[in-house]
């Protein structure tokens, strides 16, 4: 009804380890693991949608116990600007310098953010 366009992301995981445990923690609590936020905004970026939502099913195994949570989080495009400013930025640089020149990448990625 409002006309906004907006993409769906959903995402499965099997939490085994406290570091993969970490990457849906922040120090501020529920996050979004970097992998995902850059696949996101990239969606962003590429469609030009207004929003994107990640629906994520985490499964937690506690010994022989497995829980498992649901999180679903909202990323506005008019929030995340900056982030696409980045990201078209870093995404030219490896078009026109890898793609375009027919040079194959570093074997270690670059901090991202």
């Amino acid at each position: 009804d409002t006309g906004r366009r907006g993409g769906l992301e959903i995402k499965t995981t099997n939490i085994v380890r406290s570091m993969q445990k970490e990457k849906w923690w922040g120090p501020d609590g529920p996050c979004v693991p970097m992998q995902y936020y850059t696949q996101i905004i990239h969606q962003l970026l590429v469609t030009g949608f207004d929003f994107a939502v990640l629906h994520a099913q985490l499964k937690y195994h506690y010994g022989d116990d497995i829980r498992s949570e649901r999180r679903t989080y909202c990323i506005e495009r008019s929030e995340v600007q900056e982030d696409l400013v980045y990201l078209l930025e870093a995404e030219l640089d490896f078009w026109n310098n890898y793609v375009l020149a027919d040079k194959p990448p570093s074997l270690i990625l670059p901090d991202v953010f």
